[in-house]
């Protein structure tokens, strides 16, 4: 019923097919509607008594929701480089690789208590190096704008790229969650990212992988000997145990209307997965590599895998709610 053309709803018409500079132009009659709706609007309601069917109607945005550039767009923030989390802002620790050619939040350290172990006394497990810096204090469009008020005149604050459109709403402020992140979109790149790390086919990747292990000073055991080659990482599969994971996966067979049969979706050789729409990486990610992956790799690895299965069977279901 969504889709059909009586019950759609055109809100922005975008010409062109490129990227746009300035969404605001777009996002400005959106923005006075919401201000008219704000002060309220009269309405008429049938269901109601006769001399009692005109109202005064109001609504608020409550929050949006995008996928991470769209959020970029639309709220003015950075969502990749060295500020690249809207919710953390500019103290996000961070490093640039070269090797990745990649911004790296490898610091993740950084989140725990100021008294947790890891923080200092058991440095020597990652990089060698104390944390002291806190964890960041979560960001929200009050203390943004606060940050771009400290600042006018001369320039917009780290990890901010304009002053978005939606401040001119009176209560954007005092939103405590105005923008959110498609789940559809982050679930399926992180299970496409999985099976590409856990199958470790890439040689270049993995070379440029093992130079910036040693950059960070990290896991030396793991390094890129002076020949190129490298110790076999124990989350990679070896042939037999790919062997074993792809013909697991080619028996799971699924409810009718849950998803698609994985055995049509491999390629020829049997090796590659081919053609799976997003709700196939998440049915794969949530049930399909929990239940292939036993007994495959070290108990450290294998529980880490469960640990991200579980987490994001849990944020995506449709149990959860927020805070």
């Amino acid at each position: 019923m969504a889709m059909k053309k009586e019950h759609a709803m055109l809100t922005l018409i975008i010409p062109g097919k490129y990227q746009v500079k300035d969404m605001d132009v777009y996002m400005e009659p959106l923005i006075d509607e919401l201000r008219e709706l704000w002060d309220g609007v009269n309405m008429y309601d049938v269901s109601r008594p006769v001399n009692d069917r005109n109202f005064l109607f109001h609504a608020i945005l409550i929050w949006t929701i995008h996928d991470a550039p769209g959020l970029s767009i639309c709220c003015g923030l950075q969502t990749k480089g060295k500020h690249g989390c809207p919710s953390c802002g500019p103290k996000l620790l961070h490093r640039q690789s070269k090797d990745l050619n990649k911004t790296v939040y490898d610091e993740y350290r950084q989140f725990l208590p100021q008294n947790h172990r890891y923080r200092v006394r058991d440095k020597h497990k990652f990089n060698g190096k104390e944390v002291e810096m806190r964890k960041p204090i979560k960001m929200n469009p009050a203390r943004w704008k606060a940050m771009y008020d400290k600042n006018e005149g001369t320039g917009f604050p780290l990890g901010m790229k304009r002053l978005s459109i939606f401040y001119k709403l009176e209560y954007y402020e005092n939103l405590p969650i105005a923008h959110l992140l498609d789940t559809m979109h982050i679930g399926k790149n992180v299970a496409e990212c999985l099976w590409k790390h856990l199958n470790g086919t890439n040689i270049e990747a993995q070379i440029k992988l093992r130079k910036d292990l040693r950059v960070a000073n990290i896991m030396p055991n793991m390094w890129l000997h002076e020949d190129n080659s490298y110790v076999h990482a124990p989350w990679n599969f070896t042939s037999n145990e790919k062997e074993n994971i792809i013909s697991t996966m080619k028996n799971i067979r699924f409810p009718s209307g849950f998803g698609a049969t994985l055995k049509n979706l491999f390629t020829r050789d049997g090796s590659e997965f081919s053609g799976l729409k997003t709700h196939d990486w998440h049915n794969w990610i949530k049930y399909v590599l929990p239940a292939a992956i036993p007994s495959t790799f070290d108990h450290d690895v294998t529980l880490t895998i469960y640990k991200l299965c579980k987490y994001l069977r849990y944020f995506q279901s449709i149990m959860h709610t927020l805070p």
